[in-house]
């Protein structure tokens, strides 16, 4: 089946370092930085704990997130 050329994209999770959950900031702040960060992606869904998971379009997206600091204040990124 590895033929067939299908490839899963797990999503991102975005976490922050501080107190502040990431869902308190400005949803347009976060689509643009985003956007300016890895392009277009699929969906950005605030999670109940207050991170953020981040469904990519592609593997340099998810690359891009993991290797970035985009976001002030200590946001991380981890792999789901």
């Amino acid at each position: 089946m590895s033929d067939c050329g299908i490839t899963v994209l797990h999503p991102v999770i975005l976490q922050n370092a501080e107190e502040k959950p990431l869902k308190s900031y400005n949803p347009i702040f976060i689509d643009k930085s985003l956007k300016k960060l890895i392009g277009t992606y699929q969906a950005c869904i605030p999670l109940r704990n207050g991170n953020l998971m981040i469904n990519c379009e592609n593997i340099q997206q998810i690359s891009q997130l993991l290797n970035s600091r985009f976001l002030p204040h200590g946001v991380k990124s981890c792999k789901l």
